[in-house]
């Protein structure tokens, strides 16, 4: 079973087990990462990134938190879980996903503005020497 890495960025720290300013939480348990800057333990930026691998579609949400809720234009890419091993896979070029941008108004659901099939992404992972994730990002290609 996987567990969960703060991996605070240069500058930032933890304290009382939250990140304090930038970095990324990594809950192997929920399948859940979160990468962004932090306030009160809470997403907190207008670029943070959430990647949630815990269902049959991977989905991975970028944009505006406002203390850990969605808020404004969200870029979503979704993709099988089935293509998750060789999403992460450094052999493979990419995976094609969707995008959609939804609208969000402090984490309701507004709609949904765009949906754009057939978008080409690729990872790059790292994991830590207790084989956890401690790096995460990824690009369309």
């Amino acid at each position: 079973m996987g567990g969960l890495t703060l991996v605070p960025d240069k500058g930032s720290f933890v304290k009382a087990f939250q990140i304090v300013d930038t970095g990324s939480i990594f809950d192997e348990n929920k399948f859940i990462f979160t990468q962004g800057v932090f306030s009160s333990g809470k997403l907190n930026c207008p670029n943070g990134q959430v990647t949630n691998y815990s269902r049959a579609s991977v989905s991975i949400r970028q944009g505006e938190y406002i203390l850990g809720k969605e808020n404004g234009n969200i870029v979503e890419y979704v993709f099988p879980k089935t293509d998750w091993d060789a999403f992460v896979d450094d052999t493979t070029p990419s995976i094609s996903s969707t995008r959609y941008t939804h609208t969000f108004n402090n984490g309701s659901w507004v709609s949904t503005i765009d949906t754009t099939p057939g978008i080409n992404i690729k990872a790059t992972v790292a994991k830590n020497v207790a084989n956890r994730f401690c790096a995460f990002s990824f690009a369309e290609v």
